[in-house]
């Protein structure tokens, strides 16, 4: 197992893969306006830099966690739009899960 480096990036096209199932932490809240998704199915098209990058080791139980302050983090709302991750270098396997605020 190798050390690896992510970085999240705002993609702009493709087609989004299925919808994963998501656990709402506050009863009767509004509908969500963010989906999680399964991997593109076809090129993610543009990618941004968003300017954060986590650096995993090569361990079991390695983690990074990401804040983003009282402003959160934002990118434009759309049906191909959609914020990712993407391995620099060589990837390795990973769990992720992402918790948000709406």
């Amino acid at each position: 197992m190798l050390s690896c480096i992510y970085q999240l990036v705002q993609l702009t096209g493709g087609t989004p893969g299925a919808t994963v199932t998501s656990f709402e932490h506050r009863q009767n809240g509004p509908a969500a306006v963010c989906l999680a998704k399964q991997l593109w199915t076809a090129d993610g098209g543009t990618i941004v830099p968003t300017g954060y990058r986590m650096v995993l080791g090569a361990a079991i139980g390695s983690a990074a966690i990401l804040t983003f302050g009282d402003d959160g983090l934002a990118c434009a709302v759309g049906a191909t739009i959609a914020l990712g991750l993407v391995p620099i270098g060589t990837g390795q396997i990973c769990e992720v899960y992402f918790v948000w605020d709406e």
